[in-house]
């Protein structure tokens, strides 16, 4: 690959935007070479396809911050429950009802729209979505946290 091959990607959006930047600069439009032009477009087209968080997402621990490792903490000791980070979030599912006290005293929230409860450390407000939770997966890059080893799964 001559276009993406030395950059790390956090998620799609950012594989976005990288495209988006260097489709502007080698655009035929804008006095950029047409066979070039196609050969970025074939590796985005390559990325897309799912090969990008083979390719450039390193080791699942390293794609997790150190700040979210201390929310997983939190609520590790939850046997009913999987943990599932996507992007900042820290999703919840499985048997909730029975803990549902404790996942609120620790700050997680219910969400009606994904059945799930979420924490997010983030305080700023953002636009409600109507998307199904796989596409925030895709979108986000989803890691399961394997209890009995305490370390993600990809």
């Amino acid at each position: 690959m001559t276009y993406f091959n030395q950059q790390t990607y956090e998620n799609l959006d950012a594989l976005k935007r990288e495209y988006k930047r260097l489709a502007k600069a080698h655009h035929p439009d804008h006095g950029g070479n047409t066979a070039n032009f196609q050969e970025l477009q074939r590796e985005y087209a390559e990325l897309l396809k799912g090969n990008w968080e083979k390719t450039y997402k390193t080791a699942n621990e390293s794609a997790i911050p150190p700040a979210m490792w201390d929310i997983i903490k939190k609520f590790m000791y939850l046997d009913t429950v999987e943990l599932e980070v996507v992007g900042a979030w820290l999703w919840i599912s499985g048997d909730t009802f029975s803990v549902k006290d404790s996942l609120k005293a620790l700050g997680a929230k219910w969400s009606s729209t994904h059945k799930k409860w979420y924490y997010a450390e983030t305080t700023k407000k953002r636009r409600a979505t109507t998307k199904n939770f796989q596409t925030l997966e895709e979108r986000h890059g989803a890691t399961k946290v394997n209890r009995q080893h305490g370390n993600l799964l990809g």
